[in-house]
């Protein structure tokens, strides 16, 4: 089992051998301890947990084998959210009377910063006492697949990555632009199938950024993303090399066409602005629609 862990192999088990004949199912199972794996630590949680369970199975006359092994070390270390602290990331989990127990609620955040007399998003006393450790946070990311056509599994994160480095590379080649936001939808109907990505793109200053540049960045787009996205799935990689899905369609979409589409399509008198979760996957048309009919113009370039 040590090395099943430390390999994320499978093979490596005798029973997985002598009762699972079908290549791909092991496969399958090999994927699926990769990504167990990748979830908690990558390399250092392997060597860790593979030591761990050496050194467990190795004592012969102490009692509750499966309890030791209970995985302790693969659990990550629980804060309460006044422990929290600016610049980090972390995974929500939630614990209720009703009976949850560190249920994960699937959303990651970012600790930006705690909050101060300068900020208007939470009351302080008017007097001088001393402000507790109250951060601010913002949702980075849901955790799950957002897209998954062939089984690829493409996972928000995965989209995120694949946007982060082609803007890296355009910033390299002195494009000063960043991520406003994005949002996604599987378009099924044409073969093979593709994603189609809305981007909305601003300076590094948070301004809007020149039409003209905008158009020269709508040409490059969609063979750099692609390519990236490739990099950062392997099995979207491999679903567009063995032409499962096409080429991905990346549209840049006009400054402001995020904020208005959250003003005039989601929210509502009972909540504010600021507790609108990103909006990264898009499940009918007038939304689709809405994002289509703010892409910006390519006509005259």
């Amino acid at each position: 089992m040590s090395l099943c862990i430390a390999s994320a192999n499978f093979d490596y088990s005798s029973l997985v051998r002598d009762n699972i004949q079908d290549s791909k199912f092991r496969a399958k199972l090999n994927r699926a301890l990769n990504e167990v794996t990748i979830e908690y630590g990558g390399i250092k949680y392997q060597l860790e947990r593979a030591e761990h369970i050496r050194k467990e199975g190795q004592k012969k006359d102490v009692p509750g084998i499966l309890h030791r092994l209970w995985p302790t070390l693969a659990q990550p270390k629980t804060l309460l959210i006044s422990e929290i602290e600016p610049g980090n990331r972390y995974e929500l989990v939630c614990t209720t009377e009703a009976g949850l127990v560190r249920y994960r609620l699937g959303d990651v955040i970012d600790c930006t910063r705690f909050a101060s007399r300068a900020d208007d998003l939470v009351s302080l006393p008017s007097e001088p006492v001393d402000i507790p450790r109250i951060p601010l946070v913002s949702i980075a990311y849901r955790v799950g697949s957002l897209l998954d056509i062939f089984a690829e599994k493409t996972s928000e994160q995965h989209v995120m990555n694949a946007l982060k480095q082609t803007i890296q590379e355009w910033r390299e080649q002195g494009i000063s632009v960043d991520i406003c936001d994005f949002t996604t939808y599987p378009k099924l109907d044409t073969l093979p199938p593709q994603y189609v990505i809305f981007l909305e793109l601003i300076d590094e200053q948070g301004c809007k950024i020149d039409d003209q540049l905008l158009r020269v960045l709508q040409k490059m787009a969609d063979s750099e993303v692609d390519r990236q996205l490739c990099k950062a799935n392997e099995r979207y990689g491999y679903n567009r090399n063995v032409k499962k899905l096409s080429l991905l369609t990346c549209i840049l979409v006009r400054s402001g066409t995020f904020s208005t589409f959250l003003r005039k399509e989601l929210l509502t008198g009972r909540v504010n602005l600021i507790q609108i979760k990103p909006y990264r996957l898009l499940k009918n048309e007038h939304n689709i629609q809405f994002f289509y009919d703010n892409k910006i113009d390519i006509s005259s370039c």
